[in-house]
């Protein structure tokens, strides 16, 4: 394997389609099937396409509100446990608060996860979500023959017929309702409001080469949203409550801006994207913390970067984690400081493929869009009603790379109401 935090190499491999997803997928298949973290050549570039406009921003304007009441449920949540002696860890309870928006927005139903953290739905996707953090670091279950002949290889196939089944029931529901509705759920509006969205409602009345998806096809994409959609959300917003805790005085000038800019209790694009210093905050938090550690591809044929030889088959890796760290790029890169992003980034000559947290290229993150304005929605609701403090001021986050980076040792804040 080569690995790399170059932007010149990064900026090569991620425009250039002889570079393919490495072969660590195709541990994900028996799961999330053919979609789009799969998938390549004709097959990936048509379902992109058509998937591509699910994430305009019309549409993720009327995920909104499912952002909010998910975000309030949180927020009674922490009301009757923030006064406990050693904090809350936010780290769990943000994995069922996303995980309770993306089935909502992906596949238009409510799990209520952080109601039931029991449900089995959500065990079976933590189970699979472990097995393949399990597969990617051990070097014998990560041989196909040799992981079938283990228990855990029961244990993968027992939880992904749960989530099939749960998914196929869905999309069989929502298909019924759209056949009963005739109006358009996405276009339509009724008695002045409009629908909300799913985005299986999209890929239920989609076509390629005139033809619907097939069942497959559609379970398929709605469980990678499912996966791909609430564990790098949760990761990263714990680490963004970690920097603000840490940094009380950029916690202070969101809650100022916040206060300034936002003037009704009902959030829209809009007023999300005044927030600048808010996005700089977020933007800061997934430079030190990206999800995706390391993007890993793999060369289909002899190819040259540079001087740089890249034989066929070789898998090639972009260090994300390390190359947002470099002190060619960031000054002081260790340090916390939302500010890089009016400053810095304003300089022309600087190598816009230094800063990728959703990748970058012909694959970048479909759902960038998505997951920003999701982020920014919970954590103008949670700092306005909260003030967060580090339970030990000495507390250093601990991560570790499993599949996506995590914080290893949680996040354990005190989280204070505020009088106003």
């Amino acid at each position: 394997m080569i690995i790399s935090r170059d932007p010149k190499v990064t900026e090569a491999i991620v425009t250039n389609p002889k570079f393919e997803k490495s072969s660590s997928k195709i541990m994900l298949k028996p799961w999330i099937g053919d979609s789009l973290i799969i998938s390549e050549g004709e097959k990936w570039f048509k379902m992109r396409k058509l998937c591509t406009p699910a994430f305009h921003f019309q549409i993720l304007e009327r995920f909104i509100p499912i952002y909010e009441e998910q975000t309030k449920v949180l927020i009674e949540i922490l009301k009757k446990e923030m006064n406990t002696m050693n904090g809350v860890d936010i780290f769990p309870k943000l994995h069922l608060l996303t995980l309770d928006i993306i089935a909502e927005t992906s596949m238009g139903a409510k799990v209520n996860a952080q109601l039931d953290s029991h449900h089995p739905f959500i065990k079976a996707n933590e189970r699979l979500i472990g097995m393949f953090d399990k597969r990617l670091f051990n070097g014998f279950l990560a041989v196909e023959w040799v992981f079938r002949m283990t228990s855990l290889y029961k244990i993968q196939e027992e939880s992904i017929k749960f989530v099939n089944d749960f998914v196929d029931k869905v999309i069989q529901e929502r298909h019924d309702k759209l056949l009963k509705d005739k109006s358009n759920l996405v276009e339509t509006e009724e008695s002045g409001t409009k629908k909300r969205p799913a985005l299986l409602d999209i890929l239920l009345q989609a076509k390629i080469d005139g033809n619907p998806l097939s069942n497959d096809d559609i379970s398929a994409e709605v469980k990678t949203f499912m996966f791909a959609g609430h564990e790098t959300t949760a990761n990263s917003l714990s680490f963004t409550l970690y920097l603000l805790a840490k940094n009380p005085e950029v916690q202070d000038k969101v809650y100022h801006e916040i206060k300034t800019n936002i003037k009704s209790d009902h959030l829209t694009s809009r007023d999300l994207n005044s927030l600048s210093y808010l996005d700089n905050v977020c933007k800061e938090s997934l430079r030190l913390f990206p999800p995706a550690f390391l993007i890993v591809k793999q060369s289909v044929e002899d190819l040259r970067v540079g001087d740089l030889l890249i034989p066929k088959n070789t898998s090639i890796a972009t260090n994300i984690y390390s190359g947002h760290r470099m002190e060619k790029y960031f000054e002081d890169p260790e340090v916390f400081n939302p500010d890089r992003f009016d400053k810095e980034f304003s300089n022309e000559e600087r190598n816009s493929y230094i800063f990728q947290p959703f990748s970058a290229g012909l694959r970048n993150c479909i759902g960038q869009r998505f997951a920003m304005l999701e982020m920014k929605t919970i954590l103008v609701k949670l700092i306005a009603e909260f003030q967060c403090e580090l339970v030990d001021e000495n507390f250093e986050v601990d991560v570790i790379h499993m599949g996506i980076l995590r914080p290893k040792n949680g996040v354990p804040l005190k989280f204070i109401e505020r009088n106003s």
